[in-house]
């Protein structure tokens, strides 16, 4: 009876079955990619353990030509191993001959994974055809690798004299070397003498021994030359066709003794015959009538005009990794080892100059693997972190795995001591940074690793980040100490910069604009992924206004990223900064209509359709987000915003009651007051205000919407002390946006100095035309200074630009006749 499940992975089929035992395809649902199970036959005693010692072996091997071992399954007893799409070796010399390019081209890929396990010091024993795959894209693979020696040499010494066994081994002994037959000690050479048999097949559609039963093979691998001789010189090259007769010497003295003069001789066989596929006619150029040159002349310009003009290819851009963040983090069950191991790798991400790091920052769909978070984020490719104390092939595991399609790109295996952290934080980081050969670092600089403390406090900001909870101040400044204990910490550097952005826009304290030009300007000196520092450096000209520096840092970051979909995000928040709500609007549109966009872009696409008005392009992107990431409750949050701003109040009230039951959260809680506002509900909507400053405490739209509740239920003197309070605040922040300069200018107008206001507003409006929402303000600001005229033409603005017209029944506008003049359009 099959099994069907082991160790979480759920067996599809049989695909073959051998003198190992029988192989499996299962499917990893985490990893979401088929993996090969091989279960042993036959297990007696012993077997077991030196089956694990065998695939030891075996996982240590990390070449592009050799299957990769994924690690032991006690409960099997089985191997787990990479799957490979494509066909056997000898299923394809079964079904003809293979052409002579594709000989010597697999026949290289062959000799380069052999010769790499021979400098390793680990034997085959059981090269041949039925051990050999070549995958859907003519990659060639080789099977189980330190797996097959023992099984051979015990099936050996118990072949009985009557030969019954021999029918057996029928389909492997043609390839064995005669010191194998004899029962002698194996070196590289025996395998080289298999490899020997294996490229005269591919090249001959021959075997090199063979006969008419197995004993007679067996006789001719003893004691004959090799069959159709004559047939592999005709069909190579000199230098080649001996090559592999060296390879089948009986004598291992006198056979090729190692694999780098095949390897050099393949090659020369591929170049000259590229040589000859692309050299010109001895003759030179064909003659051509004069009129024709022109084509010839005016074709080459073309050619170089659409070979600068052409789009670069994804090759040319940072590929894009992500990386996420463990489950068992999150549930609070991390070890310190756990912790160690999983913020080094995200250290060493960040010292990849080749390399984007794209972290799991966000708020994870649920019941979602890796694979599909990768995909979601828009990467290239992911990492996959294993750790596994009880696993007799090393504890750590780090996988390359293709976003597109869960292929395994590279893996490296090692093992950590638990005891000592810095050592195995060391570890992690070179083995991670291995996974990458081609990526430099920049400088010499050495990256000390952090102490057990500062590793488990920098998982906790990460984790409380990634959860949507805690004091970000308070995390923020325990970021800092940490850092200012690990100057040369790159990913708590990054993972800073991105906070001091955040807290800046909640709060427009310029220190953490001061704090971030420090810390940027310190990553320039060593870290060496330029558009990682250029990302934020262009964040940080948005924030501090200068709006002409960051599009020359836009045009740097496209001219080293060209068809990077990220410009397209950054040059929306530059319109929008700008005031141009239109062009930003039109530029997310265009992104999401030219790249698969995450989630988390999406929301804020969403966000900038909300202030325009374009309330179907504003459903259209929340219904793609919710399709990314079920139950996201910030893309629920907006969906909410839409009917607070423009749909159904009581859908919005209940939209926001569900959310606050799932977390409270300072927005839910200043839009749910909102909408009660909207309802005359005035109440409820001060409680609302209330609990939002209780968790944010200072934040000024909570405020703002307090005082304008306060004054609605009476309590003047309570509204007016919360507006001063609101403009000295704003004063003290500098801010010189329009919406900073909109909330002054609704203080001044409260607190009676409506002239000031008045000014205010005019700066406002002519720093950002066209935003409904600063025209709306401008009305309430005219309003409340009792220009009725000047407040009824922003209203307008307002509206013409997609505001609703019933923010214009708050309490606000009650002294005016507007709320009856629009109610009459």
């Amino acid at each position: 009876m099959h099994p069907t499940s082991v160790a979480g992975y759920q067996i599809v089929e049989k695909i073959g079955c051998g003198g190992m035992g029988v192989v499996y395809r299962a499917h990893d649902k985490l990893l979401e990619r088929d993996l090969a199970l091989k279960y042993v036959a036959a297990v007696g005693e012993g077997r077991v353990e030196r089956l694990i010692h065998e695939a030891r072996v075996a996982s240590s091997l990390k070449h592009p030509g050799i299957v990769t071992i994924y690690g032991f399954i006690a409960e099997g007893p089985c191997i787990a191993m990479e799957y490979i799409h494509g066909n056997t070796l000898s299923s394809l010399l079964a079904a003809g001959e293979i052409p002579l390019k594709s000989a010597a081209h697999l026949g290289l890929e062959l000799a380069e994974a052999l010769h790499y396990a021979h400098q390793s010091g680990v034997v085959h024993a059981d090269l041949k055809p039925a051990n050999i795959m070549v995958d859907h894209s003519g990659r060639a693979k080789i099977l189980d690798f330190g797996l097959a020696h023992w099984r051979m040499a015990d099936e050996l010494q118990t072949l009985s004299g009557d030969g019954g066994q021999l029918q057996q081994l029928a389909g492997t002994v043609s390839y064995m070397s005669p010191e194998l037959l004899m029962g002698r000690p194996l070196d590289s050479r025996s395998d080289i003498f298999s490899f020997g048999c294996v490229l005269f097949e591919m090249f001959t559609g021959q075997r090199p021994f063979r006969a008419d039963n197995t004993a007679a093979t067996l006789n001719a691998l003893l004691n004959s030359q090799p069959g159709e001789v004559e047939m592999l010189r005709r069909r190579l090259p000199g230098a080649l066709s001996e090559m592999v007769l060296r390879m089948l010497e009986k004598d291992p003295q006198r056979r090729l003794s190692t694999l780098s003069e095949a390897v050099l001789t393949l090659k020369r066989f591929r170049s000259d015959t590229l040589e000859r596929q692309v050299a010109p006619p001895r003759w030179g150029f064909p003659r051509l009538k004069p009129r024709r040159w022109w084509v010839i002349f005016c074709a080459i310009p073309l050619g170089l005009l659409f070979y600068f003009i052409s789009e670069p290819s994804v090759s040319e851009r940072q590929l894009r990794v992500f990386l996420a963040q463990p489950q068992y983090y999150r549930q609070g069950e991390g070890t310190a080892l756990d912790a160690v191991i999983w913020s080094s790798v995200v250290n060493g991400l960040h010292l990849l100059g080749s390399v984007q790091p794209l972290l799991d920052h966000e708020p994870l769909v649920e019941k979602a693997g890796p694979a599909q978070l990768a995909r979601l984020a828009g990467a290239d490719e992911w990492i996959q972190i294993r750790y596994m104390p009880e696993n007799p092939l090393d504890n750590v595991q780090l996988q390359r795995v293709r976003a597109s399609d869960g292929a395994l790109l590279e893996h490296v295996q090692f093992s950590v001591p638990e005891r000592f952290i810095e050592q195995s934080a060391q570890a992690v980081l070179s083995q991670t940074l291995a996974l990458y050969e081609e990526s430099q670092l920049k400088g010499s600089q050495k990256f000390t690793s952090l102490s057990t403390e500062n590793y488990h406090r920098f998982v906790e900001v990460y984790s409380a980040l990634n959860q949507g909870v805690g004091d970000r101040k308070k995390l923020f400044d325990d970021l800092v100490d940490l850092l200012s204990n690990s100057p040369f910490f790159p990913a708590g550097e990054i993972l800073s910069l991105d906070l001091a952005h955040d807290l800046f826009s909640d709060t427009q304290d310029r220190s953490y604009l001061d704090y971030s030009k420090s810390v940027l300007g310190h990553l320039g000196e060593y870290y060496p992924n330029p558009l990682v520092v250029l990302q934020r450096e262009i964040t940080l000209s948005m924030d501090q206004g200068e709006m002409q520096h960051a599009e020359n840092l836009l045009q740097d970051y496209e001219r080293l990223s060209p068809g990077d979909p990220s410009i397209l995000v950054d040059r929306a928040r530059l319109e929008e900064m700008k005031g141009d709500l239109d062009a930003a609007n039109r530029l997310l549109r265009e992104a999401a209509a030219t790249t698969p966009l995450s989630w988390s872009t999406r929301y804020k696409a969403t966000s900038l359709a909300i202030r325009v008005g374009d309330v179907k392009t504003a459903r259209n992107h929340i219904a793609d987000a919710l399709k990314l990431t079920p139950g996201n409750t910030l893309v629920l949050g907006q969906s909410g915003l839409v009917e607070l701003l423009y749909g159904d109040l009581d859908l919005a009230i209940s939209t926001y009651g569900k959310l606050l039951s799932r977390k409270r959260h300072r927005s839910y809680l200043v839009n749910l007051g909102l909408a009660m506002m909207l309802k005359e509900r005035y109440d409820e909507a001060r409680e609302k205000f209330v609990s939002a400053l209780e968790l944010q405490p200072g934040h000024r739209v909570a405020m703002l919407n307090l005082a304008d509740v306060e004054m609605a239920l009476g309590n003047r003197e309570a509204a007016l002390a919360l507006y001063g309070e609101i403009l000295n605040a704003q004063r003290a922040s500098g801010s010189a946006d329009a919406y900073g300069r909109m909330v002054e200018a609704q203080c001044l107008a409260h607190l009676g100095m409506k002239g000031e206001a008045v000014r205010m507003t005019l700066m406002a409006l002519l720093r950002s035309e066209g935003d409904p929402e600063v025209a709306y303000q401008a009305s309430l600001v005219y309003a409340l200074a009792g220009d009725n005229e000047s407040a009824l033409v922003n209203a307008q603005a307002a509206i013409e630009g997609g505001m609703d017209k019933r923010w214009f029944s708050l309490p606000a506008f009650s002294s005016t006749s507007l709320p009856a003049m629009l109610g009459k359009e």
